[in-house]
């Protein structure tokens, strides 16, 4: 059941990256639509940083393919570290859900594609 868990938190968290956000496009949205899309970045961020070293030149960093050792003391920390994501990840959206929408709309833009193009670069770390 655990692993069903991280299977789809990992899906959820990766999927920020199949949509790419155009400065037009975030115009058109409300400030609500844009705290649901940031938050989505925030938390694509999360569950990808944490492995940045290891994913370069791996294509699939997402299923477990990467360039480390493999054991269960290995595996007990990578588990760890992916339960730290999904709380980090579910206690942002929580917790910044309310105060995004404060923020000036043009800079709730900027900061989403400013997490975007980070999100972007790591995915291409990814598949080099």
């Amino acid at each position: 059941m655990k692993k069903l868990f991280i299977m789809a938190a990992l899906f959820a968290a990766t999927n920020g990256y199949s949509q790419t956000h155009t400065d037009s496009t975030l115009n058109a949205m409300t400030k609500m639509q844009l705290t649901n899309v940031y938050l989505d970045q925030v938390t694509t961020l999360a569950f990808s940083t944490p492995y940045t070293p290891f994913t370069i030149g791996v294509t699939d960093s997402v299923n477990g393919d990467l360039d480390i050792p493999v054991s269960k003391y290995i595996k007990r920390k990578r588990e760890e570290v992916l339960d730290m994501s999904t709380k980090y990840g579910e206690t942002m959206k929580e917790q910044l859900y309310e105060i995004v929408p404060y923020s000036d709309k043009k800079d709730m833009i900027r900061a989403i594609l400013f997490l975007q193009d980070v999100n972007t670069n790591v995915k291409k770390n990814v598949s080099k």
